[in-house]
């Protein structure tokens, strides 16, 4: 598969049904993928971690909707066009919503999120540091 400039897609090693993601692999991963993000995204990062984080709320009132985790892609399509900085997380959170089919693949979703918000932060925090 290619994106719209012709590049092929980053090859995203996920499993097939998100609540099989070892907690380990979530870490790993997020920790990888913080670490290529370039400073100063601190708001945008927030923002998406703050959409997921009211979905998870409405989904605790109002229970799981699986429509309603599939529209965060565009929503994320649409920072990222306006923060090219975050396109190397893109890849993976866009492949990881498309798995999301139950509740309980969602709360994986949002550890990964939250993960990459934390290791970013670490980062920034650190220098880079390691």
């Amino acid at each position: 598969m290619t994106n719209q400039k012709n590049k092929p897609r980053e090859q995203v090693h996920l499993p097939e049904k998100l609540r099989e993601w070892e907690g380990e692999k979530i870490v790993e991963t997020a920790k990888e993928l913080a670490g290529r993000l370039k400073g100063g995204l601190d708001t945008q990062l927030r923002r998406v971690f703050d959409t997921f984080r009211k979905l998870e709320i409405d989904f605790r009132k109002e229970g799981f909707n699986r429509d309603e985790v599939l529209l965060l892609k565009p929503r994320l399509a649409y920072v990222v066009a306006r923060e090219r900085k975050l396109s190397p997380i893109f890849t993976y959170l866009d492949e990881a919503i498309d798995r999301v089919y139950t509740e309980e693949d969602f709360f994986r979703l949002m550890k990964f999120a939250e993960a990459i918000l934390a290791y970013y932060k670490y980062s920034s925090a650190t220098g880079g540091q390691k």
